[in-house]
This record gives C-alpha cells, structure tokens and sequence, in this order.
C-alpha cells in the first residue's frame, strides 16, 4: 500500500455530520471528530485534480481535507467547533444547518494515492468544496 501523503496535511480536529436522506427530508447522524485541514478559498484549476490546489483562479470554494473518514454530499463539516464544546453546550442533537460555524459538503473529490492498488478509506484523500 503506498503511503497516504494526506496523513501530514491533517493536523486539525474537525466534525463531520453524516446525512442520512428519508422520506421526509434529510437528518444526520450524531458528529464524528476526524483529523483534517480547513484548506480555505482555493481551487483545483482547470484541468481537474491534475493540476496543483492554488488560489488564483477566478472560481474558488471553500475546500477541507478529510482523512480516514469518508464524506458525502449534503453532509455538513465544522473546523471551528468542536465535539466537547457541544456536548457541554447540550448541542448534540442538534441539527448541524441550525449551529453556528458549520458548512453543508457540495462536493466531494477522492484522491487516491500513486501506487496503491485499490481504493481504500486507508490509501485516500478527500477533499470536499462547501458552502
């Protein structure tokens, strides 16, 4: 398995809300921390994920780092808030569109890395653009 270069980038601590689409609308899962990096307003350029993430393009996102968790579209993520804080808050039930500092996922990229055989959660780098 090669080595996964996502593993340096994620040095911060941030939650994820996992959708979960029913009937009626969509709810999600209780928050997971996870290691990551808020990348900020970047883009991919051009030609796709080939290219270098660089800021100076004309259509940026919002772009975050996921490692060793996998993200979904419709899902929402947080870099500023953390699990402690909304449980000592009584926050956790919470739907994650009504809390303050949390992002709904637009997109999300997989990266999986040079060598690797399959895709796996282990050998893959996600990157997602938010709102």
């Amino acid at each position: 398995m090669a080595r996964n270069i996502a593993k340096r980038f994620a040095t911060m601590k941030l939650l994820y809300w996992k959708p979960i689409i029913t009937g009626s609308g969509v709810k999600y899962e209780a928050p997971v921390e996870f290691k990551g990096f808020y990348i900020g307003n970047a883009a991919f350029g051009d030609g796709g994920i080939s290219e270098m993430v660089a800021s100076r393009f004309d259509k940026r996102d919002n772009l975050v780092l996921f490692y060793l968790c996998e993200p979904e579209v419709d899902g929402y993520v947080s870099w500023k808030n953390t699990l402690a804080e909304l449980t000592e808050e009584g926050l956790l039930d919470v739907s994650p569109s009504e809390l303050k500092d949390t992002h709904l996922i637009k997109s999300v990229t997989v990266l999986t890395m040079l060598g690797s055989k399959s895709t796996t959660l282990e050998n893959s780098a996600y990157i997602v653009s938010v709102v």
